[in-house]
């Protein structure tokens, strides 16, 4: 997950809360311009053997070893720096110097940056982002919000905490019973005419051509069926409807979308919208849904 907002609108403890709440290994790393991916992944270190006398390598192991990893104001890294998380993200997985390491199952990275605006950042590429299942804009809190927080931060007993409240390993067995939702073929083809329609949008009705300049991925196709499951699945139902999946379209599209200078400040968010006003939403069989999703009923 990807946080985008100015800073102090607790997008850090935000993660921080996600962290408390799930018993599991936690790291966090804070995005500088001199962070070097060797300060993320590890490194090979020549040291003395204290018993031998003998020089050897050993490997030290960076932050990434972790279950929920926290890169705190991640675009103020170097795009080197950066870049080193792809092969984490991608594969679950690190090279350091000859070694190939697995990464701690489940892994997951939630990411801080600001807006592009702000001086001293450096703009994510597009490969990364795309990384990302879902972003998120953190908007700034309203009055009445900003008056309650003011109250919780003020008193003697420090910052608020999260209890634990489950476990990686629940977690875990959440994402299996998700994969049991059942998806009808009509919400398949919604889900690829959505996508489809970044690409070509005139076939949609859409005008557009002069606003995209590129579309989404195959990978948001994934991710928007998988988002979808959950969606459902947190809404009691084990079959997925059209608004599950426009429910989660804004999050999964708008960083895999690049406008062109020509779009007249118009928004991601914006293009989405038009695109989910034009393209037909189906009907899938809601009866064929329950009686399957009945048969099969996700259990946990």
């Amino acid at each position: 997950v990807l946080l985008e907002g100015v800073p102090g609108v607790a997008k850090t403890q935000t993660v921080k809360a996600f962290s408390d709440a799930v018993e599991g290994g936690f790291q966090r790393v804070q995005g500088t311009p001199d962070k070097l991916p060797s300060d993320l992944l590890g490194a090979e270190i020549l040291q003395e053997n204290p018993g031998t006398g003998q020089k050897e390598i050993k490997l030290e192991k960076g932050p990434v070893f972790t279950n929920i990893l926290l890169v705190d104001e991640i675009n103020r890294m170097m795009p080197k720096t950066q870049a080193a998380l792809l092969e984490a993200m991608a594969e679950g997985r690190v090279t350091i110097g000859r070694n190939t390491l697995e990464l701690p199952k489940p892994f997951m990275v939630l990411a801080t940056q600001n807006p592009i605006e702000q001086e001293g950042v450096y703009r994510l590429p597009e490969a990364q982002q795309d990384r990302f299942m879902y972003k998120v804009l953190v908007q700034r809190p309203a009055m009445n919000e900003l008056k309650v927080i003011m109250e919780r931060f003020s008193k003697k007993d420090g910052q608020p905490k999260a209890g634990k409240i489950t476990s990686l390993d629940e977690m875990v067995e959440i994402r299996k019973v998700a994969e049991q939702v059942y998806v009808d073929d009509a919400i398949s083809d919604y889900i690829i005419n959505l996508v489809e329609a970044t690409h070509n949008p005139a076939k949609y009705g859409i005008d557009a051509k002069e606003v995209i300049e590129s579309g989404a991925s195959p990978r948001a196709a994934i991710f928007l069926l998988k988002a979808a499951k959950i969606n459902a699945l947190l809404n009691g139902r084990a079959w997925v409807s059209p608004q599950d999946v426009r429910e989660v379209a804004a999050r999964v599209l708008r960083h895999r979308l690049t406008l062109t200078y020509s779009s007249n400040n118009m928004t991601t968010d914006q293009v989405v919208e038009n695109i989910l006003s034009k393209v037909a939403v189906p009907k899938p069989s809601v009866r064929k849904a329950a009686a399957l999703s009945t048969s099969a009923k996700p259990s946990y």
